[in-house]
């Protein structure tokens, strides 16, 4: 048995750009940035990013596109791609990239914190009935095993 799975949620560190290949086939490029934090042995806080590139194939990439904007929170689910090429100077170069199969947007940020803050119990219920509406886009063949829905005490984030 083999599996390729990615998951990673992160902010989009530039817009997407959308184009259509010579054969006519739509493809989005962006990328999204996640952070690791621990704690060294000298108990110094640390912290690395990782910056991944991600393509979305299809009509749905395409629709999408206009919406995947830096500094976005998205929930994304794909696979590894790896492709090689000879550049210019002929040494042969390699772009491993996600394969976007499932995507989400996070909550939608603010100036204050990053996301939606409140600071009364009016705002609180807003805020609470704007979770509960947060959109799930599934993206993906019909007979991907991820398509699952889940209720909102069982997302992991």
């Amino acid at each position: 048995m083999n599996l390729n799975l990615v998951m990673l949620i992160g902010r989009i560190t530039r817009d997407a750009e959308s184009k259509v290949t010579p054969s006519g086939q739509n493809v989005v490029n962006f990328s999204i940035a996640t952070n690791s934090v621990w704690v060294d042995k000298n108990q110094q806080k640390q912290e690395r990013t990782e910056f991944h590139n991600l393509v979305f194939w299809g009509k749905r990439g395409e629709a999408l596109a206009p919406y995947l904007t830096k500094g976005k929170l998205v929930f994304v689910e794909g696979e590894l791609r790896t492709s090689s090429w000879v550049g210019q100077d002929n040494q042969k170069k390699f772009r491993t990239e996600v394969l976007v199969k499932n995507l989400q947007f996070g909550p939608r940020a603010t100036q204050d914190d990053g996301f939606m803050s409140s600071h009364n119990e009016a705002d609180k219920e807003q805020k609470d009935d704007q979770d509960e509406n947060i959109p799930v886009i599934q993206v993906g063949r019909d007979d991907n095993p991820f398509e699952e829905d889940l209720e909102g005490d069982e997302i992991p984030f």
